[in-house]
């Protein structure tokens, strides 16, 4: 089961997911603190609008009705009605306003002022006046209505002194046809009900109106000691809005700390008499739906960033899990390749030693390269589930090398016709005369896709024929580049249309009745056809069931030549004559004589050792064998014997490979032990085995079994000595 190992990435994605929590919960706050200021003002100014024309509707009514009352009183004057008749008017008038209700709430005496009797002025009045030094043509009210000219003039409000409430006085003066002036009718409205709506007016709790004169004198407040006080009085809070409101700046959304200590939002309209409407609005209300939404935002985040951080952390479990697995898994292929790849080695060298040799009857040949192409295809096999490990790692490369064209063609075909087995199928090569003779490009690469190409065509069909088919195209986009075409066609068993979906599938071979004993891994398609793409091409497929499938594989090279293979090497590949003339050059190869050179193979497997040696033996060499790593280590502690180089192997009981090497660049210390060129010789062909061995202190890397070419050109790079050979 895997484990909780928190790493520098699990650490990076916990802190990202906190910060964007935070960054989400902040920009969440700002929104929703936007959305609910905008909704504020627009409730504000709503509520203002309502209040305005509230306060209009309860102002002009009685205006309207002074308006009416000054008409009639002028007419009754003009008409000569006596002092008793007007003042009754008046008396029967207060009566009736008082009865209908008409200013029911705001309603507060009526009076006049006559100048015209002849006797004395006429002061009428159905309420408490204080007598004491009271001349009516010195009053406000007075001297308002004769400025307004016939308009109905307005006076400051002030407190009654009979009731202490605030009061309004409306008043207009009249004049007969001539223009002269006869008196003032005048109305006296009570502010305290008309405030007092305003001020319970309020947006959110703790929240109260105010209403302001046109000279900042206070009208109405939920604290009545500010009432009759002017706004600029610093005892009141809003005082420090007075000079904006004097110079007609309109104050909105504005912070002040209410007379209730309270950090409170204000607002104020003008109204169209002059008047000042003020809202104010405790922020901690009015934003306790965004604090409410931040908290939801901070539970909700919270919660989030912990399914968050947990899912980061089971995933770091299951890829620590997976690490594991797939360390075991390389560990696994690392065994199996060296324990398949060891007896492999020996089948594989020692058959392509004995090929070598001119004395050979044909008979033994042939028999000898039967056994050296039986070990190679299940050196395929083994290459194949290695293979699909790198491709599931994405690790598969290409090492792209000059190649003979026919010398490839012959060892496919030659690895491949064995699987004809008894079954009568006959064989047919279609090669072009023209095709090049040699390519650059990853050749075992190619050899792959063909051997896996003609190997299920060999398996699948039971009889009639097997064709593969070989030519090549020049590519329109690259001068020096050609299309490789490889087509195997068959009379096989065919495929399902509803298979050739999962064909190129890893681990999947497509089965029925008849495919039931066909024995086979399932990689060979999907191995072939991730080659090809990797090149820039692909593999196609067209198949019928019951009649046979053709598979085209493109595969793009560098072409290097113009030489082409010709109709003498076709002939020979067609009549499989090509083995015997590569028999006479192998036979022939020349390998270069260092006699100079003393070479040590270090392996833990005599057999291994035998291997190797007569490989080297044809160079002129002196080869010693040590089989144990620790061995290796005193020889070149001891230097009694300098060694040119040194072949590893990699598994060995007690101290491996990399260990020797370790200890023999690191602790000896000498010069010698340092600079030695050391090649890995292993059957360790897993995942990355290369790059492990040149990043530990290794020169080379030759996978077993061992291939003659690439031998051959290591001990040209690290063996040679082009000095000693020109001094022999």
């Amino acid at each position: 089961m895997g484990r909780f190992k928190p790493n520098r990435l699990l650490y990076r994605q916990i802190i990202f997911t906190i910060f964007a929590f935070l960054i989400m919960v902040a920009l969440s706050y700002a929104f929703m603190s936007n959305i609910v200021q905008g909704y504020l003002v627009q409730n504000a100014d709503n509520v203002l609008s309502y209040l305005q024309t509230h306060i209009n509707a309860e102002l002009i009514d009685p205006m309207i009705n002074l308006k009416c009352i000054s008409r009639t009183v002028r007419a009754m004057i003009i008409r000569g009605d006596s002092a008793e008749s007007i003042n009754e008017y008046f008396y029967d008038l207060s009566g009736d306003l008082t009865n209908n209700g008409v200013y029911h709430a705001s309603y507060n005496g009526i009076f006049g002022y006559f100048e015209t009797f002849k006797d004395a002025p006429l002061f009428i009045e159905d309420f408490y006046w204080d007598r004491e030094n009271f001349i009516p043509a010195e009053r406000p009210w007075y001297h308002n209505a004769v400025a307004a000219g016939g308009n109905i003039a307005e006076t400051l409000s002030y407190a009654d002194i009979v009731n202490g409430k605030t009061v309004l006085i409306f008043s207009i003066c009249i004049y007969d046809d001539d223009g002269e002036r006869l008196g003032v009718v005048g109305l006296r409205i009570l502010i305290d009900i008309l405030g007092k709506e305003v001020v319970d007016t309020a947006l959110v709790q703790h929240g109260y109106g105010m209403l302001v004169s046109h000279d900042l004198k206070m009208m109405a407040h939920p604290n009545r000691d500010f009432v009759g006080r002017y706004l600029n009085d610093p005892v009141i809070p809003v005082s420090i809005f007075a000079q904006d409101l004097q110079n007609g700046t309109e104050i909105l959304r504005k912070p002040i700390l209410s007379y209730k200590k309270e950090i409170s939002v204000t607002f104020f309209r003008k109204l169209s008499n002059g008047w000042y409407l003020g809202l104010v609005t405790p922020k901690d209300y009015f934003l306790q739906p965004v604090i409410n939404m931040a908290l939801i935002l901070c539970f909700l985040g919270v919660t989030l960033a912990l399914i968050l951080i947990l899912i980061f952390i089971k995933i770091d479990v299951e890829k620590n899990k997976s690490h594991e697995e797939s360390r075991q898994k390389s560990v696994f292929l690392a065994n199996m390749s060296h324990e398949m790849r060891t007896p492999l080695n020996a089948i594989i060298g020692l058959s392509e030693l004995l090929l070598e040799d001119r004395k050979l009857s044909e008979d033994v040949y042939l028999n000898l390269a039967k056994i050296n192409n039986a070990g190679t295809t299940l050196l395929s096999t083994v290459n194949d589930i290695l293979d699909i490990s790198k491709i599931e790692a994405g690790r598969l490369e290409l090492r792209p090398a000059e190649y003979d064209i026919p010398s490839l063609i012959n060892d496919a075909v030659t690895q491949s016709v064995m699987r004809i087995g008894e079954k009568p199928i006959r064989f047919i090569l279609n090669i072009n005369e023209d095709l090049p003779a040699a390519l650059f490009g990853d050749d075992l690469r190619i050899k792959q896709i063909i051997n896996n190409l003609l190997s299920n065509a060999f398996k699948y069909t039971m009889e009639g024929t097997v064709e593969l088919s070989v030519r090549c195209e020049k590519d329109s986009g690259m001068e020096d580049a050609v299309w490789l075409i490889i087509q195997v066609s068959d009379t096989g068993i065919g495929i399902h249309s509803d298979d050739l979906d999962n064909l190129f599938s890893d681990y999947i071979q497509v089965k029925n009745y008849s495919t039931r004993k066909i024995e086979g891994t399932g990689l060979g398609l999907p191995i072939s056809k991730k080659i090809a793409e990797m090149t820039g091409g692909g593999i196609t497929v067209q198949s019928e069931y019951g009649k046979g499938s053709v598979f085209t594989a493109r595969v793009l090279q560098k072409k290097i030549t113009d030489a082409v293979i010709g109709p003498n090497t076709v002939q020979n590949l067609k009549e499989f004559r090509y083995s015997e003339n590569k028999r006479i050059m192998n036979s022939q190869r020349v390998r270069l004589q260092l006699p100079y050179a003393r070479v040590l193979i270090v392996d833990d497997v005599d057999i291994n050792c035998d291997v190797a040696r007569g490989m080297m033996i044809p160079y002129g060499m002196q080869v010693d064998c040590a089989a144990s790593g620790q061995e290796a280590v005193d020889l070149i502690r001891s230097e009694n014997v300098k060694y040119n180089a040194i072949f590893m192997d990699h598994m060995m009981p007690g101290m491996d490979g990399i260990e020797a090497v370790r200890i023999i660049r690191h602790e000896i210390g000498t010069e010698y032990a340092k600079n030695i060129p050391i090649i890995a010789l292993t059957a360790n062909a897993i995942i990355g085995a290369e790059g492990m061995f040149l990043g530990s202190g290794f020169q080379a890397y030759i996978s077993k079994p061992i291939e003659v070419e690439r031998l051959d050109s290591v001990i040209r790079e690290f063996i040679r000595n082009r000095e000693l050979e020109n001094g022999l």
